[in-house]
This record gives C-alpha cells, structure tokens and sequence, in this order.
C-alpha cells in the first residue's frame, strides 16, 4: 500500500473537528469517580486528538489506584481503548464481570497476554541491533556511566522488578532506563513503566527506530503525547555524529503548532540535538525538546487575540458601514414634514446618547434648523423664508442656538437678507442682529444669551461637516469656547 493512501491514526490529526467515539457502543455512559456524575462517553471523549490522547494516558496512569471513571451500572473501573484502525475511542471494563449486561465473558488475563506479546517482542533481531546502536552511542559519551543491557531495576517499595532495555547513569548520579519500541508496546506496558521509574527516582526514555506522525502506531503515539510531543530517535547517523563530537545525540521529531489564517495547524519539524538539551521532568517521566504544550497555549493566545482583534475590526466596519448608511438616508429622505418620532428613530440609529435637548430645540428640531440653512428653505418650521426662520431663532428663547444658525447659512452660502417691502420701520437690520449677537457673545462669553448650545455639536459634525468646520473655524480664532 502506497504512503499517500493510508488513513493516520487520530492521533496524528491534531486539527480534527469530528468525535473521535466510536459510534458503537457497549459503554455509552461513564461515571466520574470523583463528582459522582455520569456523562455520554461522547462528551468526554470529544473531538481534540492532543486532548484524548492526554486523557487515555491519565485514564491508564490511574486505572489501578484511583480509577477516573467506572461503569454506572457495576462500578468496574473503565480505560480508554482504540479501536484496531485507530480511527476512533471507547470506553471498556478493565474485567467482564458476569453481573454487567454491557460485557460478555472472557477468561484470559489481559496481563498475561501482554506480558507475553510485549517481551516476544523484546527478542526480535530489530530490537536486538537498536540496543547495540544505543549503547554504542552512549560509550561515545564519558557523561554516562555504568551502561548495562536488560540488567535489573528493583522497586524496593512494591518487591517489582523491570529490566529496562538499557540503564545507565548520567553525570554519575542520574540514574535512566532507556527502553527501544520497536514493535507494538501496548498502553498498559507503558504506563507501567513509567510508575516504576517515577517510583524508584529514575528517568524513562523512550528511543524509536524511526517516527513519523502521520504513519505512528497508536501506542507510539502514546508515548509521544507522555513526551510533550517529542519523539527520540537513534540511527546510523546520529551514532555518527555521537562518535565524532564525543557526545551522544538523538535525533528529536517534534509537532509544532503555527497560526494560518484563523486556524492553528501543525507542521512536523526535527533537529539533531545533544542529549544535554532534552528536558527531563522526573514527576512526569516527560522527556522534551520542543515545549509542544507552552507553545500551543502560547500560540492559541495569540490566535484568540488575533480573532478577537479581527472581529473587533469587523464589528466597528459594520458600524460605521450602517452608520454611513444611516447618515445617506437622512440626507435621502429627511424632508421639510419630518415626523418627530421618524427622525428620532433616524438620528438614534447613528448617535448613542442622542441628548434629550439642544439648547431650546430637540435633536430634531435641531437638524431641521442646520437643514434649513443648508437648503435655503425652512425645515420643520412654519415659515415661507429662511429670513422668518432668521428672525424667530433671534427674537425669541433659541438664542443658543443663533450662533450656530449664523454658521451655518455662511458655509452654505444661504446669508438671508432683508426684505424692504416687508420690513417694519423700527425693525433691527439682519447685519444689526448680527453684529449685536457678535458683540455679546465676544464681551461675555458664556454669560451671553447667545453662547452656542454644545449639545448637537458631534451632530453638526457628522451630518453637517461643513458648517461644523466653519463654527469650529470662528470659535477657535476668537476663543468663544475658551473658559
């Protein structure tokens, strides 16, 4: 069968999406052991590969002396198993007890039957040249000591002995058991060892003929998830380089996870290092070159803040993109009877905090004042000229908002003037109103009845720009703003 046409492991699908629980259940519920609740076997299985394979790891650490989970209905401790193709998990009674109607019978301890696949295993002339290539390795370093092959290692606390493939001493007083997978090491056989080493104050490490994570066998993927996502490989090149430079070297694969795009993928990545520069955590029997859990949490920091950043980005366009649209619409439809209640609902789909009033006027009386001076023609207002609309804002309590009229007809160039035929001798002139508004305003500044009402000002900016730069213009030259 050609590479490109086997189906990898889930393990190796570090951006899967679908559950990885085998859809055929004899166990679809588990209980927590702890909180006593009982959950679909689904659920904790999930679909993240780093974190189901992290979970069937601890599931196995724990299966002998604080169980995670058990069965609801007999209370049999569950482990976390593949299924052949390691495609999908599922949850199984460590034993089939006769009682549970989820199990059938089975007579032959699984102990057993690993003990004798997994040292079968051990005899194969593969494992056998490994052993040679590692320990040749090793004497090329004077940093390691009493190097022995498949010698004893007792468990002084339990009476259990192991026989670790190779055992040395680093620097004279790290004492590490090196075991070669080369065929099938089954989960149990793992998570054993490692127990025993952490038990008696020595460090496990894992060395493969070769890893690829895409064509691994699940239980190599086993021990490369216990090793943080790093995987030790010794061969003919790396004893090179041990014998040349007197120091003995590995070859270490690593995943390594980088943002593309709005997602996080992994690109596999391997280096020639020292052994010096593996981190060996004793309480975890973790070895690592390549810190895959700190660079992951690092790396999906980044990547939420990143997205978070962007759908900021896109919240504000949309923002402003219905705030633009708003703004044309007013400008569209916005007319000379414009309801009170329509404009309100106009002028609140732009402005957050629309005040109550300007000055005398409501928001829209107000526009409807800025309009008019636009236009040339009355808005809202019940006048035949902008010269009535002129005289009322004048003469009566809209005062404060005179100023801003004056603005406004200049920038657009509407001055209003007087009507001869229709003016009152004793009337003021349009220029005296003027020049007495100025007058007062630049005399007593925020003591005249003519300072401007503030309050539409961000409004005057966004609908009406250019009358908005014209007031801004007069206020800062003469300071009518200032304090």
């Amino acid at each position: 069968m050609m590479l490109d046409t086997i189906k990898p492991r889930f393990a190796a699908d570090f951006n899967s999406s679908h559950n990885l629980c085998c859809k055929e259940l004899s166990v679809d519920e588990v209980m927590v052991v702890v909180s006593g609740k009982i959950l679909k076997s689904r659920h904790v299985i999930g679909n993240k590969a780093r974190r189901a394979m992290k979970l069937r790891i601890r599931v196995k650490s724990k299966i002998n002396s604080k169980p995670l989970f058990i069965c609801p209905v007999c209370k049999v401790p569950l482990s976390l198993r593949t299924m052949k193709n390691g495609q999908f998990l599922y949850f199984a009674h460590i034993m089939d007890p006769h009682n549970c109607p989820r199990n059938a019978d089975k007579t032959e301890k699984r102990s057993e039957i690993l003990a004798a696949k997994y040292n079968g295993a051990k005899e194969s002339d593969a494992h056998k040249n490994m052993k040679t290539l590692v320990k040749k390795s090793l004497e090329q370093d004077s940093s390691f000591s009493d190097t022995w092959e498949e010698t004893s290692w007792k468990d002084e606390t339990l009476g259990k002995i192991r026989r670790p493939d190779i055992q040395t001493r680093f620097k004279e007083t790290e004492r590490i058991a090196i075991e070669v997978q080369i065929s099938t090491t089954f989960l149990d056989v793992i998570v054993g060892r490692v127990e025993h080493y952490k038990r008696t104050c020595g460090f496990l490490l894992w060395i493969f003929k070769e890893f690829g994570r895409m064509t691994a066998r699940m239980m190599e993927h086993d021990v490369f998830n216990i090793n943080n996502c790093n995987a030790f490989v010794v061969d003919r090149e790396t004893l090179k380089i041990s014998t040349e430079r007197g120091r003995f070297h590995l070859r270490c694969i690593w995943a390594e996870p980088v943002i593309d795009g709005d997602k996080i993928i992994h690109i596999d990545r391997e280096e020639i290092i020292p052994f010096e520069q593996i981190h060996r955590n004793k309480a975890k029997q973790e070895a690592y070159y390549f810190d895959y859990d700190g660079n992951y949490a690092r790396v999906h920091e980044e990547l939420k803040d990143r997205l978070a950043r962007k759908a900021q980005e896109e919240a504000l366009e949309r923002m402003a993109k219905a705030k633009a649209e708003a703004i044309a619409r007013i400008h569209r439809e916005w007319n000379r009877e414009m309801d009170k209640t329509e404009g309100s609902n106009l002028l609140a789909a732009i402005f957050e905090g629309l005040p109550s009033r300007i000055g005398p006027l409501t928001p829209v009386e107000y526009v409807n004042l800025l309009m008019s001076a636009k236009t040339g023609v009355p808005y809202g207002w019940h006048f035949d000229s902008n010269l009535q609309l002129f005289k009322q804002v004048y003469s009566y309590t809209q005062k404060s908002v005179f100023f801003i009229l004056c603005c406004a007809l200049s920038a657009y160039g509407n001055m209003v003037e007087d009507n001869p035929e229709k003016k009152m001798p004793e009337e003021k002139t349009v220029e005296w109103k003027k020049k007495e508004a100025w007058k007062s305003l630049t005399t007593l500044g925020k003591g005249s009845q003519f300072f401007p009402a503030r309050e539409g000002e961000e409004i005057m900016r966004v609908l009406f720009p250019q009358a908005y730069k014209k007031y801004m213009v007069i206020c800062r030259k003469y300071h009518i703003l200032e304090e």
